[in-house]
């Protein structure tokens, strides 16, 4: 069965800068710290091994917080250009990713590649020395803006967006302001209770970083939180498992960044929710 799934594109960066305001929330990009040679251990992640489509060199080693399923079109892409190389990617969560570097700097599984959206972490990371410049044509290529020192590059351009469910919440009670969205969670008889979701922000370092620029760009910021907690909101620490959540209509609405396929077209992932049976 096919779920009609939209993206209110204008309103969480409307929610994230105040009522009326433009504010294109261009966060988080996805940023890569070319790390030295310095390794991780911690709570382990997912792990996906890509064999080498030719003669085999040197692995390359990957920490990411890119769903596996989204990030193997990548590695296919790269390996096409060097089948000799084998990849390893490890899927981990923001917090996890930066502490398990920090917990082991010199074990023999060190990755060569962080990838992650916590763009926070990332920075303390290049700042602190944990990085080895890298210069090329495509990076002289990329806008002033989507590097660091030539340590930390964005690659990718991902508004904060709201999904909901057509089939649980119409258009026409979408809220695309903040007031609109403190509104909806005021009234009576509650009927988003434990019905939205967001980031986990004590365990999203995305959720986190998004959370305080709200704390000090909005000015119902604390309204909103409040709010939100009396309505029992769904914490989630990977967008995913909030876009299903949104699939399958445990969720009417759910705030995010745009990611996991729909920053490639929203079509990815209503293709992946149309074979998903009905609820």
């Amino acid at each position: 069965m096919h779920f009609d799934f939209q993206v209110a594109w204008e309103s969480l960066p409307k929610l994230l800068a105040g009522a009326g305001t433009t504010f294109a929330v261009l966060l988080p990009v996805l940023v890569i710290g070319l790390l030295l040679a310095l390794p991780v251990l911690a709570a382990p992640g997912d792990v996906r091994r890509f064999p080498a489509q030719g003669n085999a060199t040197a692995p390359l080693r990957i920490h990411g917080t890119t769903d596996i399923e989204v990030f193997a079109v990548v590695i296919a892409d790269y390996q096409r250009l060097h089948p000799g190389t084998e990849v390893v990617y490890e899927d981990i969560i923001t917090q996890d990713l930066y502490a398990r570097y920090l917990h082991d700097r010199a074990g023999p599984a060190s990755p060569d590649l962080l990838i992650s959206s916590g763009m926070d972490l990332q920075t303390k990371l290049v700042n602190d020395g944990h990085a080895l410049p890298h210069r090329s044509a495509q990076t002289a290529a990329l806008p002033t803006w989507a590097q660091w020192r030539n340590e930390a590059f964005g690659i990718s351009y991902e508004p904060v967006v709201m999904v909901y469910n057509t089939r649980t919440l119409p258009a026409a009670k979408v809220p695309h302001t903040r007031r609109q969205l403190l509104d909806r969670l005021r009234a009576e008889g509650a009927p988003l209770r434990g019905k939205v979701g967001t980031y986990d922000i004590e365990r999203s370092s995305v959720g986190y970083l998004l959370a305080t620029q709200d704390a000090q760009r909005g000015s119902i910021a604390g309204a909103l939180l409040g709010a939100l907690g009396d309505n029992d909101v769904v914490r989630e620490e990977r967008t995913g498992v909030l876009l299903d959540k949104v699939a399958s209509g445990q969720l009417r609405a759910a705030g995010h960044r745009r990611t996991r396929g729909l920053h490639a077209g929203g079509a990815a992932y209503r293709g992946d929710s149309a074979h998903r049976p009905a609820p």
